[in-house]
């Protein structure tokens, strides 16, 4: 990489060296064509160094850009790469997302990366509930309930999961269960193929390294991930 103050350094040396080109131009130039202009010199100079001159502004603008790139995926994005199915079909094994670092106000239905300790590596799951909610699962039916005081009300509907949960995969936990303050309830799409919250119990908002916001690759399937 191109550093900015060899980049100054050598945009001084070709002001330093104009001078110099326009004599050595003037001398052939009045020496082939004898009523060659000093002025009509100078502008022959200046189109032989502007080249030169607009190649260092390009690449001082690209080493900007570069820096400026490598702040906002250090601070504020961050690139991951799904690992599992235990998204689909919402996500698939190895598709490239983009992730919101500076993630503060958590919302139902987000999607989310985790930092698991219990499992030793970044989760992708979806929030179902958010501290102070209720959760319960039908296990006859697999339908997801989620409220807040004593009533239950209506199921969720869940338009983006692979299927309903089965019996074998209501979890290890009690039901109704109580997302405690600080923390969130996680379930991956693909209910029956993802290990979650209903083995893990709720995971502290603090393990929140980002929010989902876009699919970057594979190719053809680029976009907003909900």
């Amino acid at each position: 990489m191109v550093s900015l103050p060899r980049l100054r350094k050598e945009s001084n040396k070709i002001k330093r060296e104009k001078e110099r080109v326009a004599s050595l131009l003037f001398f052939v130039l009045q020496f082939s064509y004898p009523d060659y202009s000093m002025e009509m010199c100078m502008e022959a100079k200046d189109k032989a160094i502007s080249t030169k001159e607009n190649i260092f502004s390009y690449a001082e603008s690209l080493v900007y850009a570069v820096i400026g790139v490598i702040l906002i995926l250090t601070f504020v994005f961050r690139i991951i790469v799904v690992s599992g199915s235990s998204m689909m079909p919402t996500l698939i094994n190895a598709d490239t997302v983009l992730i919101f670092k500076n993630y503060t106000a958590v919302e139902q239905g987000d999607i989310v990366v985790l930092d698991s300790d219990v499992l030793g590596k970044n989760l992708v799951k979806r929030v179902i509930a958010t501290e102070g909610q209720t959760v319960y699962i039908d296990d006859r039916t697999g339908d997801v309930y989620v409220y807040e005081g004593d009533e239950m009300g209506k199921p969720l509907t869940e338009t983006y999961i692979a299927e309903k949960i089965d019996i074998d995969h209501i979890g290890t936990i009690e039901y109704p269960y109580t997302v405690p303050e600080g923390y969130v309830f996680v379930m991956g799409d693909n209910r029956n193929a993802s290990t979650d919250s209903r083995e893990l119990g709720a995971v502290e908002e603090k393990s929140i390294a980002g929010k989902v916001l876009f699919r970057i690759a594979p190719k053809g399937y680029t976009g907003i991930v909900k």
